[in-house]
């Protein structure tokens, strides 16, 4: 699997969304791709983070 073709994949790699020979491809293509390796990291950082975030409501004057 190429690095383009792999990250269309992540976001749902991430969420577990594959079926098993898609989720193959990936997990083989991310053990030996530092670069989708990274990518999927960051990818995970970055939603733990928004999580963190909560959430918040949208002010009154947003209504309008």
């Amino acid at each position: 699997m190429q690095c383009d073709r792999a990250r269309e994949f992540l976001s749902a790699y991430r969420d577990d969304e594959l079926g098993p020979d898609e989720r193959h491809a990936v997990t083989g293509h991310i053990e030996g791709c530092k670069t989708c390796n990274d990518t999927l990291a960051d990818d995970e950082r970055i939603g733990r983070f928004v999580k963190r975030l909560g959430r918040v409501p949208p002010p009154p004057a947003l209504a309008s």
